[in-house]
């Protein structure tokens, strides 16, 4: 009978493991990003120990990329713990950091998403180049180590440009891409309105075909803004502006980043990083 009960147990608790999702801001100060990282994951062991970490905005600086070293200062905080990256061919700026003790890599792909006709002349001063960008999703499968179901890992970074309506048309074409069964979607959804009450109807809006698959919002109990102009460093005219009004007090501080996954979560939170125009979002998960 005891063994039996272990063989219940165990399965349930190898797949105790909480997500950390974190827009980096081109890795600019990836320095300083690190040690927030490896705290952060030593008090996740709590709740199983940290298992993903989704990057948006990943760069590279010479033969690593942020991922890597992301996956290097993890392994260090947990003692050896092994990690693997899984990149996005399509779009290097995407990238997903595995626990390799817990999970495998089955298979990655990068979903291209709906793009803009044009742009405004005011979207023209902060999207890079100037013109509409082709976005992707990053879907990665995981197979878990101890023999239980799939988990599909969505990893999205949606357009600065267009409006929410746009937006929401690119997160049906990511759920699609993974049709249903374990989903775990985690990223930047841009989610822009003028007011907050704007703000949550618009990212409720941009979440629903991730609804439809079973995946929710794990931190909608206990929503807060993620993203602030005034951390922005990038150059172009749109952001200096944004900048200078965050700086004068006028940043309407807003929620872009989020987590969502047909488990549900056990907790949730933010981590801040003021290295970063946006904070980073976890969540905890029995799955």
């Amino acid at each position: 009978m005891h063994k039996l009960l272990l063989s219940l147990i165990t399965p349930i608790t190898a797949m105790r493991y909480a997500v950390l999702s974190h827009n980096i801001m081109d890795g600019l100060h990836i320095d300083r990003l690190l040690p927030r990282y490896a705290r952060q994951a030593r008090r996740l062991e709590r709740f199983g120990g940290l298992g993903l970490f989704c990057v948006q905005e990943n760069a590279r600086f010479g033969a690593l990329d942020a991922a890597d070293r992301i996956a290097h200062a993890l392994a260090r905080a947990g003692g050896g713990q092994r990690w693997t990256v899984a990149r996005c061919a399509e779009d290097p700026r995407l990238a997903t950091v595995v626990d390799a003790r817990r999970w495998r890599v089955r298979r990655g792909a990068g979903v291209a998403l709906p793009v803009l006709d044009a742009l405004s002349p005011l979207e023209r001063t902060y999207i890079r180049g100037g013109a509409p960008e082709q976005k992707y999703a990053q879907t990665t499968s995981l197979a878990p180590r101890d023999g239980g179901p799939p988990l599909a890992v969505v990893n999205v970074h949606l357009d600065a440009a267009g409006d929410n309506a746009h937006r929401a048309r690119q997160a049906a074409v990511a759920a699609a891409a993974v049709g249903g069964g374990r989903v775990l979607a985690a990223g930047d959804t841009n989610c822009f309105a003028a007011s907050r009450a704007a703000r949550a109807a618009a990212l409720d809006d941009v979440l629903a075909p991730l609804r439809a698959l079973g995946a929710e919002d794990a931190h909608a109990a206990a929503p807060a803004d993620t993203h602030w102009f005034a951390r922005t460093t990038e150059a172009g005219v749109g952001h200096r502006l944004a900048r200078a009004l965050g700086a004068l007090g006028d940043d309407a501080p807003r929620r872009y980043d989020v987590i969502a996954a047909t488990a549900r979560p056990v907790a949730a939170g933010y981590l801040r990083t003021p290295e970063s125009d946006h904070d980073a979002v976890w969540a905890a998960f029995n799955a």
